[in-house]
């Protein structure tokens, strides 16, 4: 249980379950605005850029707290480990340390990790930064030459972005423990700039950010409909690119047929999130069947209401 007197998993259907429900007002209420007939999408409705990129914004804020909600609860009164002294992690702890392709453990209690001192590495991509430098089961005890005397976390990311910073050379110095042994070690990571304050509008590194993103999610495809997917999708919509246009017309084909029976408000609102927003921006009405259906939803017109 955490202080809202809700378990993880609670905590984590708790904060989909508010989001479904902002995504299905939000569309029925966009279609009465715009006076679109319940049989039909009209043509001429087309939305800003602006509004696909707030979508896009949302939607990942979502996702990465929906992870961190459920995955990285922890337990009030659970023991902070010293890895260097035979210290053991439990299962309900692991983050994605940003560019450097590594993954690491980082004690929390009840999703807060500022007791943290350490991060014990978890997973390490191949070809990654941390390729060659990092490996399963070795502990970051501080970043700069200098350990971690406060959360290991927020440290371990201001350390990437001085490192990032356009002027340096890329390199993120990390103290690392492996089998007995500490020493100073460095990481190369692209130096991409600064975040402006304007972020993530006219700011090149967010842009960077964002086009890097879209190229692994293309890379990786949308074969299957899930939550995860339409997000993607979306964000290749946003994008704008014209590469991208076959496999996002490919994945609304899949979701203006899709149907399921269990959980149905779930899956249905962040996939018609995604189609919503692909009519609106191609005019495509050769998928616009599913939005009357999926706006029925939130009116119990349809039994996937009530699972």
């Amino acid at each position: 249980m955490n202080g809202f007197g809700l378990n993880n998993k609670e905590r984590f259907s708790e904060n989909v379950r508010c989001n479904e429900i902002i995504t299905l007002a939000s569309l029925k209420k966009a279609l009465l605005k715009n006076k679109i007939p319940s049989n039909s999408i009209n043509n001429t409705m087309k939305t800003p850029k602006i509004i696909l990129n707030a979508a896009l914004l949302i939607g990942c804020l979502t996702l990465g707290f929906s992870e961190i909600v459920y995955s990285a609860g922890g337990k009030a009164g659970a023991p902070n480990p010293d890895f260097t002294k035979g210290g053991k992690k439990d299962e309900n702890h692991d983050w994605n340390l940003g560019p450097t392709g590594a993954r690491g453990w980082i004690f929390s209690s009840v999703g807060q990790t500022h007791e943290a001192r350490q991060i014990l590495v978890t997973k390490v991509a191949k070809g990654s930064p941390a390729d060659g430098v990092l490996q399963v089961g070795d502990v970051i005890l501080g970043v700069g030459e200098k350990p971690f005397e406060e959360d290991a976390r927020i440290l371990f990311a201001k350390a990437i972005g001085i490192a990032e910073v356009a002027d340096s050379d890329g390199k993120m110095k990390l103290i690392r423990w492996r089998d007995g042994n500490t020493e100073n070690v460095s990481l190369k990571l692209d130096a991409i700039g600064t975040y402006r304050s304007t972020v993530p509008y006219d700011c090149p590194k967010s842009d960077r950010i964002f086009e890097q993103g879209c190229k692994v999610i293309a890379s990786r495809g949308l074969e299957k409909i899930s939550m995860p997917n339409s997000l993607n999708a979306l964000a290749l919509l946003a994008s704008g690119k014209k590469e991208y246009q076959p496999m996002l017309a490919e994945y609304a084909k899949k979701v203006s047929e899709y149907r399921v029976d269990s959980f149905a408000s779930w899956f249905y609102g962040y996939a018609m999130l995604f189609l919503a927003e692909y009519v609106a921006e191609t005019g495509d009405r050769t998928v616009s069947n599913s939005l009357e259906f999926v706006v029925h939803l939130d009116d119990g017109e349809h039994r996937a209401d009530r699972m």
